[in-house]
Protein backbone atom coordinates (compact mmCIF):
# COMPACT_ATOMS: atom_id res chain seq x y z
CA UNK A 1 0.00 0.00 0.00
CA UNK A 2 1.37 3.45 -1.22
CA UNK A 3 0.89 6.25 1.50
CA UNK A 4 0.58 9.59 -0.91
CA UNK A 5 2.53 12.43 0.01
CA UNK A 6 -0.60 14.17 1.36
CA UNK A 7 -0.84 11.85 3.83
CA UNK A 8 2.64 11.95 5.02
CA UNK A 9 2.01 16.10 5.33
CA UNK A 10 -1.11 15.40 7.35
CA UNK A 11 0.74 12.43 9.66
CA UNK A 12 3.63 15.11 10.48
CA UNK A 13 1.07 17.95 11.65
CA UNK A 14 -0.82 15.75 13.70
CA UNK A 15 2.68 14.76 15.11
CA UNK A 16 3.21 18.23 16.36
CA UNK A 17 0.05 18.28 18.16
CA UNK A 18 0.89 15.63 20.32
CA UNK A 19 0.02 15.51 24.48
CA UNK A 20 3.30 14.18 25.05
CA UNK A 21 5.80 16.22 27.28
CA UNK A 22 8.19 18.49 25.14
CA UNK A 23 11.20 18.23 27.30
CA UNK A 24 11.75 15.24 29.73
CA UNK A 25 14.71 16.76 31.48
CA UNK A 26 13.15 17.45 34.35
CA UNK A 27 10.53 14.33 34.25
CA UNK A 28 12.70 12.05 33.59
CA UNK A 29 13.89 12.63 37.77
CA UNK A 30 10.53 12.16 38.84
CA UNK A 31 11.34 8.66 41.05
CA UNK A 32 14.34 10.60 42.54
CA UNK A 33 12.67 13.90 43.18
CA UNK A 34 9.49 12.24 44.93
CA UNK A 35 11.97 10.66 47.65
CA UNK A 36 11.72 6.83 46.32
CA UNK A 37 15.31 5.86 46.84
CA UNK A 38 15.73 7.61 50.36
CA UNK A 39 12.20 6.47 51.17
CA UNK A 40 13.35 2.88 51.53
CA UNK A 41 15.43 3.80 54.95
CA UNK A 42 11.92 4.84 56.31
CA UNK A 43 10.23 2.38 58.92
CA UNK A 44 7.10 1.87 57.93
CA UNK A 45 5.68 -0.73 60.05
CA UNK A 46 5.50 -2.56 63.45
CA UNK A 47 6.45 -0.57 66.61
CA UNK A 48 9.20 1.28 65.51
CA UNK A 49 7.08 2.71 62.43
CA UNK A 50 8.09 6.38 61.46
CA UNK A 51 6.04 9.57 60.31
CA UNK A 52 5.52 9.37 56.93
CA UNK A 53 4.61 13.28 56.80
CA UNK A 54 7.73 14.11 59.35
CA UNK A 55 9.85 12.17 56.95
CA UNK A 56 8.25 14.34 53.37
CA UNK A 57 9.10 17.14 55.74
CA UNK A 58 12.43 16.50 56.38
CA UNK A 59 13.25 15.57 52.90
CA UNK A 60 11.94 18.47 51.42
CA UNK A 61 13.68 20.91 53.85
CA UNK A 62 17.17 19.03 52.75
CA UNK A 63 16.23 19.17 49.02
CA UNK A 64 15.83 22.90 49.57
CA UNK A 65 18.96 23.62 51.04
CA UNK A 66 21.48 21.71 48.80
CA UNK A 67 19.46 22.84 45.51
CA UNK A 68 20.08 19.20 43.44
CA UNK A 69 20.33 19.36 39.43
CA UNK A 70 20.65 16.44 37.59
CA UNK A 71 20.36 12.99 38.11
CA UNK A 72 23.89 12.74 39.94
CA UNK A 73 23.47 15.24 41.99
CA UNK A 74 19.88 14.02 43.03
CA UNK A 75 21.54 10.75 43.62
CA UNK A 76 23.73 12.43 46.41
CA UNK A 77 21.07 14.12 47.88
CA UNK A 78 19.04 11.10 48.10
CA UNK A 79 22.06 9.58 50.35
CA UNK A 80 22.29 12.41 52.53
CA UNK A 81 18.90 12.30 53.45
CA UNK A 82 18.87 8.57 53.74
CA UNK A 83 22.43 9.43 56.43
CA UNK A 84 20.85 11.97 57.99
CA UNK A 85 17.45 10.37 58.80
CA UNK A 86 19.78 6.96 59.72
CA UNK A 87 21.48 9.22 62.63
CA UNK A 88 18.78 10.81 63.47
CA UNK A 89 17.42 7.33 64.79
CA UNK A 90 20.64 6.28 65.89
CA UNK A 91 20.22 9.52 68.36
CA UNK A 92 16.59 8.38 68.98
CA UNK A 93 18.45 4.53 70.40
CA UNK A 94 20.73 6.30 72.69
CA UNK A 95 17.47 8.08 73.93
CA UNK A 96 15.46 4.89 74.76
CA UNK A 97 18.88 2.87 76.14
CA UNK A 98 19.51 5.68 78.91
CA UNK A 99 16.26 6.01 79.60
CA UNK A 100 15.83 2.05 80.21
CA UNK A 101 19.05 2.09 81.88
CA UNK A 102 18.36 4.66 84.41
CA UNK A 103 14.58 3.05 84.88
CA UNK A 104 16.86 -0.25 85.93
CA UNK A 105 19.25 1.97 88.24
CA UNK A 106 16.10 3.48 90.01
CA UNK A 107 14.34 0.42 90.13
CA UNK A 108 17.66 -1.77 91.90
CA UNK A 109 17.76 1.51 94.22
CA UNK A 110 14.47 0.93 95.94
CA UNK A 111 14.27 -2.79 95.89
CA UNK A 112 17.67 -2.38 97.95
CA UNK A 113 16.58 0.67 100.07
CA UNK A 114 16.77 -0.10 103.95
CA UNK A 115 12.90 1.19 104.22
CA UNK A 116 11.87 -1.43 101.29
CA UNK A 117 14.19 -4.65 102.93
CA UNK A 118 12.98 -4.14 106.50
CA UNK A 119 9.10 -4.21 105.28
CA UNK A 120 9.77 -7.33 103.20
CA UNK A 121 11.48 -8.95 106.46
CA UNK A 122 8.16 -8.16 108.47
CA UNK A 123 6.07 -9.29 105.76
CA UNK A 124 8.21 -12.28 105.55
CA UNK A 125 7.89 -12.95 109.58
CA UNK A 126 4.07 -12.46 109.41
CA UNK A 127 3.64 -15.03 106.59
CA UNK A 128 5.74 -17.79 108.82
CA UNK A 129 4.01 -16.78 112.11
CA UNK A 130 1.05 -17.62 110.03
CA UNK A 131 -1.89 -14.73 110.49
CA UNK A 132 -4.93 -15.75 110.17
CA UNK A 133 -5.89 -12.53 108.93
CA UNK A 134 -3.72 -10.49 106.88
CA UNK A 135 -4.52 -6.68 106.09
CA UNK A 136 -5.22 -5.63 102.45
CA UNK A 137 -2.46 -4.10 101.17
CA UNK A 138 -2.01 -0.81 99.38
CA UNK A 139 -0.65 -0.72 95.99
CA UNK A 140 1.18 1.98 93.62
CA UNK A 141 -1.83 3.48 91.90
CA UNK A 142 -4.34 3.24 94.94
CA UNK A 143 -5.30 6.73 96.49
CA UNK A 144 -3.19 7.59 99.61
CA UNK A 145 -6.45 8.14 101.80
CA UNK A 146 -7.28 4.48 101.48
CA UNK A 147 -4.12 3.41 103.46
CA UNK A 148 -4.40 5.93 105.98
CA UNK A 149 -8.00 4.70 107.16
CA UNK A 150 -6.42 0.97 107.65
CA UNK A 151 -4.86 -0.04 111.44
CA UNK A 152 -1.28 1.06 112.84
CA UNK A 153 0.85 4.02 112.38
CA UNK A 154 3.72 2.72 112.13
CA UNK A 155 6.04 2.69 108.79
CA UNK A 156 6.47 -1.34 109.17
CA UNK A 157 2.60 -1.42 109.53
CA UNK A 158 1.41 -0.38 106.68
CA UNK A 159 -0.64 -2.02 104.89
CA UNK A 160 1.76 -2.07 101.98
CA UNK A 161 1.58 -4.44 99.35
CA UNK A 162 5.40 -5.84 98.06
CA UNK A 163 5.94 -3.08 95.11
CA UNK A 164 5.67 0.15 97.19
CA UNK A 165 8.99 2.62 96.59
CA UNK A 166 10.72 4.26 99.46
CA UNK A 167 8.93 7.60 98.23
CA UNK A 168 5.31 5.60 99.09
CA UNK A 169 6.83 5.20 102.42
CA UNK A 170 7.12 8.40 103.22
CA UNK A 171 4.07 9.50 101.19
CA UNK A 172 1.79 7.62 103.37
CA UNK A 173 3.69 8.46 106.45
CA UNK A 174 3.20 12.12 105.48
CA UNK A 175 -0.84 11.04 105.06
CA UNK A 176 -0.86 9.29 108.44
CA UNK A 177 0.61 12.25 110.38
CA UNK A 178 -1.59 15.16 108.81
CA UNK A 179 -4.15 12.87 109.54
CA UNK A 180 -2.96 12.20 113.44
CA UNK A 181 -2.95 15.89 113.73
CA UNK A 182 -6.36 16.79 112.45
CA UNK A 183 -7.54 13.85 114.91
CA UNK A 184 -5.97 15.53 117.64
CA UNK A 185 -7.88 18.64 117.34
CA UNK A 186 -11.13 17.03 117.21
CA UNK A 187 -13.71 17.30 120.46
CA UNK A 188 -12.92 13.63 121.37
CA UNK A 189 -9.00 12.98 120.11
CA UNK A 190 -9.25 9.28 121.88
CA UNK A 191 -11.75 8.01 119.93
CA UNK A 192 -8.84 7.83 116.99
CA UNK A 193 -6.55 4.58 117.46
CA UNK A 194 -3.71 6.65 115.81
CA UNK A 195 -3.83 9.73 118.70
CA UNK A 196 -4.69 6.86 121.54
CA UNK A 197 -0.95 5.17 120.07
CA UNK A 198 0.45 8.83 120.11
CA UNK A 199 -0.54 9.79 123.01
CA UNK A 200 1.10 5.84 124.92
CA UNK A 201 4.35 6.29 122.85
CA UNK A 202 4.31 10.17 124.38
CA UNK A 203 3.32 8.59 128.07
CA UNK A 204 6.58 5.74 127.05
CA UNK A 205 9.16 8.94 126.49
CA UNK A 206 8.11 10.63 129.65
CA UNK A 207 9.26 7.09 131.59
CA UNK A 208 5.68 6.29 131.98
CA UNK A 209 5.30 1.81 132.56
CA UNK A 210 2.36 1.44 130.26
CA UNK A 211 1.96 -2.31 130.73
CA UNK A 212 1.58 -1.24 134.50
CA UNK A 213 -0.71 1.17 134.00
CA UNK A 214 -2.84 -0.40 131.07
CA UNK A 215 -3.18 -3.53 133.32
CA UNK A 216 -2.67 -5.91 130.41
CA UNK A 217 -0.74 -5.72 127.39
CA UNK A 218 -2.52 -4.81 123.90
CA UNK A 219 -2.92 -7.28 120.65
CA UNK A 220 -0.79 -4.38 118.89
CA UNK A 221 2.30 -3.22 120.61
CA UNK A 222 1.09 0.13 118.74
CA UNK A 223 -1.16 0.79 121.83
CA UNK A 224 -4.17 1.72 119.65
CA UNK A 225 -6.63 -0.89 120.62
CA UNK A 226 -6.42 0.07 123.99
CA UNK A 227 -9.89 1.58 125.46
CA UNK A 228 -9.93 5.58 125.19
CA UNK A 229 -10.50 4.83 129.20
CA UNK A 230 -6.94 2.93 129.84
CA UNK A 231 -5.07 6.09 127.54
CA UNK A 232 -6.87 8.41 130.10
CA UNK A 233 -5.15 6.61 132.69
CA UNK A 234 -2.12 6.57 130.91
CA UNK A 235 -2.10 10.50 130.39
CA UNK A 236 -2.75 10.79 134.06
CA UNK A 237 0.15 9.30 134.95
CA UNK A 238 2.36 11.22 132.53
CA UNK A 239 0.83 14.56 133.93
CA UNK A 240 1.17 12.81 137.37
CA UNK A 241 4.98 11.61 136.60
CA UNK A 242 6.05 14.84 135.36
CA UNK A 243 3.97 17.58 137.66
CA UNK A 244 2.38 18.80 134.35
CA UNK A 245 -1.29 19.45 133.43
CA UNK A 246 -3.23 17.79 130.97
CA UNK A 247 -3.48 20.85 128.57
CA UNK A 248 0.68 20.71 128.59
CA UNK A 249 0.60 17.15 127.70
CA UNK A 250 -1.78 17.45 124.57
CA UNK A 251 0.66 20.97 123.56
CA UNK A 252 3.82 18.23 124.18
CA UNK A 253 1.69 15.74 121.75
CA UNK A 254 0.90 18.27 119.00
CA UNK A 255 4.59 19.58 118.89
CA UNK A 256 6.11 16.23 118.65
CA UNK A 257 3.58 15.60 115.59
CA UNK A 258 4.53 18.57 113.86
CA UNK A 259 7.97 18.23 113.97
CA UNK A 260 7.51 14.76 112.78
CA UNK A 261 5.69 15.72 109.87
CA UNK A 262 7.86 18.76 108.87
CA UNK A 263 10.86 15.95 109.33
CA UNK A 264 8.90 13.41 107.30
CA UNK A 265 9.12 16.24 104.71
CA UNK A 266 12.67 16.48 104.74
CA UNK A 267 12.62 13.09 104.38
CA UNK A 268 10.79 13.33 101.50
CA UNK A 269 12.81 15.66 99.66
CA UNK A 270 15.81 13.62 100.54
CA UNK A 271 15.27 10.15 99.20
CA UNK A 272 13.53 11.67 96.17
CA UNK A 273 17.65 13.57 95.71
CA UNK A 274 18.97 10.17 96.21
CA UNK A 275 16.44 8.20 94.14
CA UNK A 276 17.44 10.72 91.21
CA UNK A 277 21.03 10.87 91.74
CA UNK A 278 20.56 6.95 91.33
CA UNK A 279 19.31 7.53 87.76
CA UNK A 280 22.01 9.88 86.62
CA UNK A 281 24.79 7.60 87.55
CA UNK A 282 22.85 5.78 84.57
CA UNK A 283 23.16 8.85 82.02
CA UNK A 284 25.21 7.68 79.89
CA UNK A 285 25.39 3.68 78.38
CA UNK A 286 26.97 0.73 79.37
CA UNK A 287 30.29 0.04 77.38
CA UNK A 288 28.87 -2.33 75.23
CA UNK A 289 25.74 -0.23 73.71
CA UNK A 290 28.46 2.88 73.97
CA UNK A 291 30.96 1.23 71.71
CA UNK A 292 27.79 0.90 69.56
CA UNK A 293 26.63 4.25 69.11
CA UNK A 294 30.22 4.94 68.61
CA UNK A 295 30.88 2.92 65.79
CA UNK A 296 27.52 3.54 64.32
CA UNK A 297 28.03 7.26 64.30
CA UNK A 298 31.24 7.21 63.27
CA UNK A 299 30.32 5.54 59.78
CA UNK A 300 27.37 7.64 59.46
CA UNK A 301 29.11 10.71 60.00
CA UNK A 302 31.91 9.34 57.67
CA UNK A 303 29.84 8.56 54.62
CA UNK A 304 27.90 11.68 55.24
CA UNK A 305 30.35 14.03 54.46
CA UNK A 306 31.64 12.19 51.74
CA UNK A 307 28.64 12.34 49.72
CA UNK A 308 28.07 15.60 50.82
CA UNK A 309 31.75 16.57 49.20
CA UNK A 310 31.03 14.57 46.03
CA UNK A 311 27.81 16.42 45.74
CA UNK A 312 29.79 19.88 45.87
CA UNK A 313 32.29 18.80 43.27
CA UNK A 314 29.67 18.01 41.29
CA UNK A 315 28.06 21.48 41.59
CA UNK A 316 31.18 23.40 40.94
CA UNK A 317 31.80 21.23 38.14
CA UNK A 318 28.49 22.39 36.88
CA UNK A 319 28.37 25.43 37.74
CA UNK A 320 31.44 26.29 36.13
CA UNK A 321 33.01 27.75 38.93
CA UNK A 322 36.51 29.80 38.65
CA UNK A 323 37.31 28.58 42.32
CA UNK A 324 38.23 24.95 42.97
CA UNK A 325 36.13 22.62 43.53
CA UNK A 326 36.47 21.32 47.39
CA UNK A 327 39.00 19.20 48.56
CA UNK A 328 37.84 15.70 49.44
CA UNK A 329 39.61 14.74 52.53
CA UNK A 330 39.22 11.60 54.07
CA UNK A 331 39.20 11.28 57.79
CA UNK A 332 38.94 7.86 58.88
CA UNK A 333 37.79 7.84 62.88
CA UNK A 334 38.29 4.51 63.47
CA UNK A 335 41.33 3.45 65.61
CA UNK A 336 44.50 4.65 64.71
CA UNK A 337 46.42 1.64 63.02
CA UNK A 338 49.82 2.58 64.06
CA UNK A 339 48.87 1.39 67.55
Amino acid sequence: MVVSKKKIRANRRNAQLSTGPNDTSRTRLNALKHGILSEAVLIRAGDGAEDESEFRSFSDKMREDLAPEGALEELEVEKLIGIAWRNGRLLAYESAVISKQRDQAIKDWEEQHPLVQAHKQWTNRQSRQGEAKQPRQWEPGQPYEWAIKQPGDSVRKYPLGPRVTPIDFYILLYFMQALALRELAKDEPLESAVVRSMVCHKAQKLGVHLDDVIGSKPESELYGDCSPEQVQNVIDAACELKNISQDDFWDAVDTDELRALKGTVEALVRIESERDRAGDVAGIPDDACLGTIQRYDAHLTRDFHKTLQGLQQLQAARLSLRSPAPLAVDVDMGEDPTK
